[in-house]
């Protein structure tokens, strides 16, 4: 082989490893390899000696890389210098529109060393501007021959490196590139059509022109070198000027096809920016009607947000409307009972009172009598002592007199235990959760409602367990039992019964409100918690004891069970959780099993 110089690449990066790692990479393919790792260092190492190819990073420390890429572009002496961009994909992407003088090639990061060396030598074997003689491999297995041809290529100008057989021929090509390859047919080992079908394998050296050498001049032998590849075909006994003409001629034609490659190329890749431009335009203008729509979209959210809220926070007044009036209403149809209750103790107090009144005048009289009896004992004073002692009878009138205010004392406790009743269930001044004790106010409640169901001659039964305290709003609480009781006595008829019963279970407390109604029709039972569903008459009913009484329930963690048989009565039962933290998101009704 001959000793010709190798073909120096100039590689530019910051990073060590990168240039390393190409540097090795380039030297084992036949480089010389001059690493830089700033713009600086790079345009002292291209002003000392003219590189075949530049492999240069987008970031540098000191410098833009586009920038360095357009001096080297724009200076006539370094313009046919073959330029490879290296950098990641994403920064292609974002700077091929800088680039106006353009790249011969981007390779991006994470990048492959051999397909790097693949390209620059592509690169630099078609580079027109690449100045210098032209390179040809020569490949015989003769001696003499070999270099008499050598000698008569290199009177002609070209740089020749020999090879003596096809392997031979392979490994110079893997680590040298050349322009032109003449290629005898009949070698040993390897021969020359089977070189030149590896040749024309290769994607990195098809494009170069092989013309094949022989000393016969038979036919068949031009026509299998042909079709092994070979782009022309010249006997050994032919004029030396045949074959210089034919190498110049394969040569000038594809320094004209590199050319128009470049130039093809560079119109694609002008294409490519331009259409690069419009699709950047068109998404910039995309994005920018799409970023105006979600505006819009937005402020219509951000009104639609308001308006809900609004409309929640009516909502809530609203049903804290409904649960006033509610209450309201419950506390009228209360009234009739509580001043029935009020009203017996009352009567006997008024009564007693007036008895007292009576019997103390008389008393009164008789003491008179006998103060003035102690003056004058005369017989007729005495007479008339005994007469009226006898008339008002005073063992007798004081002894009732005990009674009497013993009764008024009891006539008394009674009012005084309704009102407390009332007051405790009514609480209508607590508005916040309290660790509460359900027994006194389901116990406060079965009394106020005691006078309503006495009217219905329906009987209620209280049966207290033994409770925990529970976090509540004991006065919504006490209007759930209220509601649920109500609603017990109204589905009763005459001589029914209501039993009020309080249990503690896992995990919290039940409260049973049990009737021995006509129990509730399969077909409106999921319906009965709905606001203003009811099924009495038009007056006599609002249609939200019950829906209030469900919210009341789920807001503090629990939930309302219901069992019922048409004919049988029905069974109402509160589950509340007995901890400090009500669960909000528990089932609130539940269809069960006939009430046993």
């Amino acid at each position: 082989m001959s000793a010709d110089p190798k073909p120096r690449v100039v590689i530019v990066d910051d990073s060590l490893t990168v240039r390393m790692d190409l540097a090795e990479a380039f030297e084992s393919a036949g480089f010389a390899a001059t690493p830089c790792a700033t713009a600086e260092a790079a345009r002292a190492a291209i002003r000392q000696a003219s590189p075949a190819l530049i492999v240069l990073d987008v970031v540098l420390p000191d410098a833009s890389g586009i920038e360095l890429l357009a001096e080297v572009k724009s200076a006539p002496a370094t313009a046919s210098i073959p330029v490879v961009l290296l950098s990641t994909e994403a920064e292609v992407r974002g700077r091929v529109l800088e680039l106006p003088t353009g790249a011969d090639d981007y390779v991006g990061k994470p990048y492959d060393a051999a397909y790097v060396v693949a390209r620059g030598r592509e690169l630099v074997r078609r580079s027109p501007g690449c100045g210098g003689p032209k390179r040809i491999l020569a490949v015989d297995d003769s001696v003499t021959y070999l270099h008499e041809l050598a000698e008569r290529l290199r009177e002609e100008g070209y740089e020749v490196a020999l090879a003596r057989s096809g392997e031979e021929a392979l490994e110079l090509l893997a680590v040298q590139p050349v322009d032109c390859i003449l290629l005898d047919l009949v070698m040993p080992g390897l021969s020359g059509h089977e070189t030149c079908r590896r040749i024309k394998a290769d994607p990195a050296w098809r494009d170069i022109p092989l013309v094949m050498l022989t000393a016969m001049e038979e036919r068949e032998a031009m026509i299998d070198g042909i079709t092994a590849g070979a782009d022309d075909y010249v006997t050994k006994s032919a004029d030396f000027g045949v074959l210089k003409a034919r190498v110049g001629a394969k040569l000038r034609r594809k320094q004209i096809e590199d050319e128009n490659r470049v130039i093809r190329e560079r119109l694609l890749r002008k294409e490519m920016e331009a259409a690069e431009a419009r699709a950047a335009r068109e998404l910039a203008e995309t994005r920018g009607a799409l970023i105006a729509d979600l505006e819009r979209q937005h402020a219509a959210l951000e009104r639609a947000t308001a308006q809900e809220h609004e409309a929640h926070e009516a909502l809530k007044q609203a049903q804290t409307q409904l649960v006033q009036s509610e209450k309201l209403a419950a506390l009228g149809q209360m009234v009739a009972g509580v001043a029935h209750e009020i009203n017996n103790p009352l009567s006997f107090v008024v009564n007693n009172v007036a008895v007292l009144q009576r019997d103390v005048g008389a008393v009164r009289e008789l003491l008179h009598l006998y103060r003035h009896a102690e003056e004058t004992a005369g017989p007729d004073l005495q007479h008339r002592i005994r007469a009226a002692a006898e008339r008002i009878d005073p063992d007798h009138t004081l002894g009732s007199l005990d009674r009497l205010l013993v009764r008024s004392r009891e006539g008394l406790r009674r009012i005084e235990q309704i009102v407390k009743d009332l007051r405790g269930f009514a609480r209508l001044d607590e508005g916040e959760r309290n660790d509460a004790d359900l027994n006194a106010g389901v116990a406060s409640t079965v009394n106020i409602v005691r006078g309503q169901a006495a009217k219905r001659n329906v009987q209620i039964t209280l049966e207290l367990g033994r409770l925990p305290p529970v976090s509540c709003q004991a006065a919504k609480i006490n209007q759930v039992v209220l509601n649920l009781i109500a609603n017990a006595i109204d589905a009763c008829s005459d001589g029914g019964s209501v039993t009020v019963r309080t249990s503690c279970e896992p995990g919290g407390v039940a409260i049973d409100v049990i009737d021995t109604g006509k129990g509730i029709d399969p077909e409106i039972r999921g319906r009965i918690f709905d606001p203003f569903f009811t099924t009495k008459p038009i007056g006599e009913g609002t249609g939200l004891g019950l829906s209030i009484s469900y919210g009341i329930v789920q807001e503090h963690g629990g939930r309302i069970d219901v069992e019922s048989t048409p004919g049988r009565g029905a069974r109402f039962t509160m589950r509340l959780p007995s901890g400090a933290d009500a669960r909000r998101d528990a089932p609130v009704a539940r269809q069960g099993a006939p009430n046993p």
